[in-house]
């Protein structure tokens, strides 16, 4: 028998199997409202705020091991997780393209594409410089039909697809820039004796149509320097043409992705074989090349290009249309130069151009120390002064001691 207990302080008795029927018509009753709550959700949990992330595919034209977009690459990531209220989920691709430029390769990459990216399709693309941008409108042009695209390109080099991008509403970009009279006015105002330029370049099909457009830009400049453009020789052969430059001569480095040989190199790989072994100043055009045996050059800021491209994807995602976005220059471009190499080849800071920026300067032991040395100074003199004070101190008492007796002296007589 059970007794269940009531308000009437009276005890009622119930049969063993009523109260076993009723135990477990309440555990049923318990497991029941479980349940209930585990398969069907209160609406509370139905109009949860979860968004779907936004997807970010972006296409680079080189390898991964090019060092040339990493802060670039960083600044873009960190400003659009920074600047949306949503997660962003990022799909990278190197494309290699410039060491696989045959249109089989091209097919490949967009077979795999649409494998990985099935049933995710991305809300926005953003493809870095000339190689990817032209994959993007030609052979990838059906990948994703009506995806916005965010590109960085270079107008001298992507000046063939320009109109088409101007025509197409799912287009906006941020403008690059190679800043190759700039960098040669840099070099020039450092070593006016300067009567030939050496512009050294790669053999890939990009860099062959890049070297045509580097000559109708120089054939023009009026200077009196005589212009001079290695090319269709090995990586061998064009270090020693290098190593044998007469005096006030300069090389004028853009990228060297391969020789005629058809050996690729990454272009950093190929700047540090030809400053280690030329007898003349290298000028460089990337930021990323300082640090790697330039004297410098008129340089664009990776991160903040990166920054640019982010906030027009961001306008993008948050649902502009790109065509109603303009086209933008990323960033100021500014003279920067290696102190080490400057002082390498006797240049004087005093012809630097205002506003240049002088990076790895050495300090010198009174740089580095100099509050030290000042305080230690300080801490002497005041010692100095300290000790000739209590030298006069005790050179006075002794005078007035001697002063004493001497009177003492003449009283007792």
């Amino acid at each position: 028998m059970v007794v269940f207990g009531f308000a009437s302080g009276r005890a009622c008795k119930l049969p063993k199997v009523v109260a076993s029927t009723l135990l477990v018509s309440v555990r049923g009753l318990a497991l029941a409202a479980l349940l209930s709550v585990l398969w069907f959700p209160t609406p509370s949990l139905w109009s949860s705020d979860v968004k779907e992330p936004k997807r970010v595919l972006i296409l680079y034209s080189f390898d991964k091991e090019q060092g040339i977009y990493a802060g670039l690459d960083e600044a873009l990531r960190t400003t659009l997780k920074a600047r949306l209220p949503y997660r962003v989920e990022f799909y990278t691709e190197y494309l290699d393209l410039v060491r696989f430029p045959d249109p089989g390769h091209a097919d490949d990459l967009v077979r795999l594409l649409q494998i990985r990216l099935t049933g995710k399709k991305p809300d926005l693309i953003i493809p870095m410089s000339f190689s990817a941008l032209n994959f993007l409108l030609n052979s990838g042009k059906d990948l994703f039909l009506d995806v916005p695209i965010v590109a960085l390109f270079n107008e001298r080099r992507t000046a063939d697809v320009k109109a088409r991008m101007d025509q197409d509403p799912l287009i906006t970009a941020v403008k690059g820039r190679d800043e190759l009279r700039s960098t040669l006015d840099l070099a020039l105002q450092l070593q006016p004796d300067t009567q030939g330029v050496v512009v050294v370049m790669g053999n890939s099909p990009l860099e062959k149509f890049f070297r045509g457009q580097v000559q109708t830009e120089f054939g023009a400049y009026q200077g009196g320097i005589t212009f001079s453009y290695p090319a269709n020789v090995p990586m061998e052969a064009l270090v020693k043409q290098l190593t044998d430059l007469p005096p006030h001569t300069i090389v004028l480095y853009t990228f060297f992705f391969q020789d005629a040989g058809g050996e690729f190199y990454l272009p950093e790989e190929a700047l540090d074989r030809i400053t280690k072994t030329s007898r003349v100043p290298v000028y460089g055009i990337y930021l990323d090349y300082v640090g790697h045996g330039v004297v410098g050059g008129c340089v664009e800021d990776p991160e903040k290009t990166g920054t640019a491209i982010a906030e027009s994807a961001v306008r993008v995602l948050q649902g502009e249309k790109p065509a109603d976005i303009p086209m933008v220059i990323d960033s100021p471009s500014r003279n920067t130069l290696d102190w080490r190499e400057l002082r390498r080849w006797g240049i004087s800071e005093k012809r630097l151009p205002p506003g240049s920026v002088v990076l790895f300067r050495e300090h010198s032991v009174w740089d580095r120390y100099r509050p030290y040395v000042i305080g230690s100074a300080v801490l002497i003199l005041v010692q100095a002064l300290l000790i000739l004070a209590l030298l006069v101190h005790r050179r006075q008492r002794l005078r007035a001691e001697k002063r004493l007796l001497s009177e003492r002296h003449s009283r007792t007589r």
